[in-house]
């Protein structure tokens, strides 16, 4: 990535964060014409960094739509600890069996849990623990951030750091839920997109128990 100009960069930063995205719209968050926005697309494009969908609207010619490129994520958002955590779980597959493995998450989200609400203690409004939980989770490599869209409160994770590893084993993912889950105990906590579902992002709804109730 070192090659790449700083205007890239920034590029390829807002489509991690925010895809997808149209053409006029990276424009106007890089503060930049349309024909060097595209002129920047194109050359990611044929360098194998970003693609890009069409879609149709209601009226008029099909919109372009970009989005990061899997395949060159690796090298710019690396994860720390990919190819270990990948040999630590097959090992200890084979030694202990999906009984050990459950044993050694739940160990871990109960780590997770005591650290988490150490960071969060005596924080009543739900900004401030959102806030700090995002901060926590951006330190561990999940790029989060976290927003409220009335009546819902939500923290995304544009990032995955053991991505590969929850592809050979999903209870990952199950008990990262849970840990949110035990940390809001009196909200209720959804995963609403999901990395390993083909979603670009994971994102997480918080509702209190009266508005899931009044949706339903």
């Amino acid at each position: 990535m070192e090659h790449l100009s700083p205007a890239r960069k920034r590029l390829l930063q807002l489509l991690k964060t925010r895809a997808p995205l149209s053409t006029r719209e990276l424009a106007e968050l890089l503060g930049q014409t349309r024909m060097a926005t595209q002129q920047h697309l194109s050359a990611l494009e044929q360098g194998g960094w970003v693609r890009h969908e069409d879609r149709k609207g209601q009226v008029g010619r099909p919109r372009r739509y970009w989005q990061l490129a899997r395949q060159k994520e690796a090298p710019l958002f690396p994860d720390r600890h990919n190819e270990l955590n990948l040999e630590l779980f097959s090992a200890l597959r084979e030694t202990f069996g999906e009984a050990g493995m459950e044993q050694l998450l739940a160990t871990r989200q109960q780590q997770q849990l005591a650290r988490y609400a150490s960071a969060m203690a005596g924080q009543q409004d739900m900004a401030t623990r959102l806030d700090t939980l995002a901060r926590l989770r951006t330190e561990a490599g999940y790029m989060a951030e976290w927003h409220e869209e009335a009546p819902y409160w939500w923290l995304v994770e544009h990032h995955c750091p053991i991505c590969d590893a929850a592809q050979s084993c999903q209870a990952l993912c199950r008990y990262e839920l849970e840990l949110f889950r035990a940390l809001f105990p009196e909200w209720r906590v959804e995963r609403a997109t999901h990395l390993l579902q083909g979603d670009l992002r994971c994102a997480y709804r918080f509702s209190s128990p009266q508005n899931s109730s009044e949706a339903a």
